[in-house]
């Protein structure tokens, strides 16, 4: 998701328009692939607020499969959410309490930054619905596709991939 500066480097406080729906590279967090469901629109105004110093205010709107936390199936997630991001030439910060992203002065590239900001916008807890009823703990079948005929009293036998868990809550 690259954008032409070009047209801005030549005033200070200048500003375009940024209307931008592109594909953005997928990435792995937490162990799990993050991939984007089409493209990504990024809508907003940049500003070039100094010499090689760049303002980005807008929104970021996109469609994500995440991997649910109980049942581990992929499941689509809708995600739109402002950002403020800066950008700068320079290898030095222009402010320590900022987030930099790194420009070669011509183009602006908006994935890494998107990226991030993707993170601090999905949910903790990554669900694929409310009811999502997991995985049996003792044969690791989706609930939520089939049932199964295990018992879960307390000296049922345990699957060995579960069997860590089995006193977690009882701690």
């Amino acid at each position: 998701m690259t954008l032409s500066v070009v047209g801005l480097l030549h005033e200070i406080n200048a500003v375009i328009d940024v209307d931008i729906s592109a594909p953005v590279k997928s990435f792995e967090y937490l162990g799990d692939e993050i991939t984007f469901d089409g493209d990504v629109e990024l809508k907003g105004k940049l500003t070039r607020v100094k010499s090689k110093y760049y303002r980005f205010d807008g929104s970021v709107s996109a469609r994500v499969s995440l991997v649910c936390g109980k049942c581990m199936s992929l499941y689509p997630y809708e995600v739109s959410f402002p950002v403020e991001l800066h950008f700068s030439q320079k290898e030095k910060a222009i402010d320590d309490e900022l987030d930099m992203y790194y420009t070669d002065g011509d183009t602006i590239e908006f994935d890494e930054a998107v990226q991030t900001n993707l993170i601090m916008n999905i949910p903790a807890k990554m669900e694929c619905s409310p009811d999502c009823k997991g995985v049996c703990p003792i044969c690791g079948v989706n609930l939520n596709i089939e049932c199964c005929e295990c018992s879960l009293e307390d000296d049922a036998p345990i699957d060995s991939r579960f069997a860590a868990l089995k006193d977690f809550f009882e701690k």
